[in-house]
């Protein structure tokens, strides 16, 4: 068992709510959430762990290599010893080697990057075992096209969902199990080791539910990638990543550290797909459509690394239902011009505009919001709008700071 080698877990306030819950009969959801609370900076490290970031590296090349004119050369290229026709086996057994030989004398191996390459290998045996089964055996030939069946948005996005489900369980459990274990007898949670079985499978599930928003944007980024960098996309690994984990969160602000951060969110069962609340431009992703949740709840933007906007604010929320409007109201169109351009001054983005020095964006954009009819809208939609920086903590942005942005002598460039 698990908690064997690890030891208890840690004396915290947030890991004593963890053990809390599961004395308390609440559901995995409940556990998993606070379980992942309690691993906080454990979790924010994965999308910078070398274990995990060279295997999910590794993964992307597998599909490449299978289409390529010669499959064991291809693979030989990306750090797999393999043979001229190699097998399944062999396949899974050379990506295990080549991700040990990238972290050597144990340079940056962690737990979390062993959770990763095993996730690796059990997703290869279940994906690409299942679709080489045959009454004839299993030959290479096989191996590789399943491999290259993969090299496709929608199978990749499987394929992913797959490994991130694995991974998520792994180490939702890797923390878990050590509670868990303390908790199973009469009197306790679990009467039986059944029960508890029936636990850690409803935990898996749960994984698997989370891991939705992987299959969303993972075909479309893995297709979009190699096409415009020819597969050079490991620098881009820690921004994917980061995104996904940042849609599956709510986004609150620490005011004691003057900080934003993350609560995670139970998977929602609304049928609405996450990857819609990705706003895009012509230049890609231009701001995410976030969860505000605790202090930021009413707030429009509050200051992130990348754009964000709170879609339960109104007038994002108006924004969101209405940016594909083939006409849109006068509203509409404020609505659609400020919530990207107030997301992206209240970030931390290099190459954004300034509250205090606006520009000529932020001047159309305030002639705008006084070219909407007001009465004829709801107030909510008005200003003031609520912002928090880093700087200037909770503030309003008023229609007073708006007429300032109308009237500046900004130029157009």
């Amino acid at each position: 068992m698990g908690h064997t080698r690890l030891g208890d877990l840690p004396k915290t306030r947030k890991w004593q709510q963890v053990v809390g819950l599961i004395e308390g009969g609440a559901g995995t959801t409940q556990v998993a959430n606070a379980t992942i609370r309690a691993a906080e900076r454990g979790f924010k490290l994965a999308a910078e762990d070398k274990g995990v970031v060279e295997t999910i590296w590794l993964l992307t090349k597998l599909p490449l290599a299978a289409r390529s004119q010669d499959f064991a050369a291809a693979l030989r290229n990306v750090g797999l010893d393999v043979s001229d026709s190699p097998g399944l086996m062999e396949v899974v057994g050379a990506f295990a080697d080549a991700v040990d030989r990238r972290l050597a004398n144990n340079n940056g191996r962690t737990d979390l990057g062993e959770m990763a390459q095993m996730a690796a290998s059990e997703t290869m045996w279940r994906v690409i075992g299942s679709r080489t089964q045959s009454l004839f055996g299993t030959t290479p030939e096989d191996v590789r096209n399943a491999f290259s069946r993969l090299a496709t948005n929608r199978q990749f996005s499987i394929f992913a969902r797959d490994f991130f489900s694995r991974l998520t369980y792994k180490c939702l459990d890797y923390f878990v199990s050590r509670a868990v274990s303390y908790h199973v007898g009469e009197g306790r949670r679990f009467r039986t080791l059944a029960q508890q079985g029936e636990f850690t499978k409803a935990l898996e599930t749960h994984s698997r539910e989370a891991s939705k928003i992987v299959e969303e944007f993972s075909g479309g980024w893995f297709s979009k990638t190699n096409w415009e960098r020819g597969g050079v996309e490991r620098p881009h690994l820690k921004w994917d990543m980061s995104s996904t984990v940042l849609l599956m969160s709510g986004l609150d602000v620490r005011e004691s550290e003057g900080t934003p951060f993350l609560r995670p969110l139970p998977p929602s069962h609304s049928g609405t797909m996450l990857s819609e609340y990705a706003g895009r431009s012509l230049l890609g992703i231009g701001l995410f459509f976030t969860e505000y949740v605790g202090v930021a709840c009413n707030a429009l933007a509050v200051e992130t690394p990348f754009p964000t906007a709170n879609r339960k604010h109104p007038l994002v929320a108006l924004h969101h239902q209405t940016r594909y409007a083939q006409e849109p109201t006068d509203l509409e169109m404020f609505a659609r011009r400020f919530v990207h351009c107030i997301s992206n001054t209240v970030s931390s983005r290099k190459g954004t505009p300034s509250l205090e020095r606006p520009e000529y964006w932020q001047k159309r954009v305030a002639h705008m919001y006084f070219s909407v009819q007001w009465d004829r809208y709801d107030s909510s939609l008005k200003a003031p709008y609520r912002l928090w920086t880093s700087q200037r903590g909770w503030f309003d942005l008023t229609e007073s700071d708006l007429a300032d942005w109308r009237d500046c002598d900004a130029q157009a460039r």
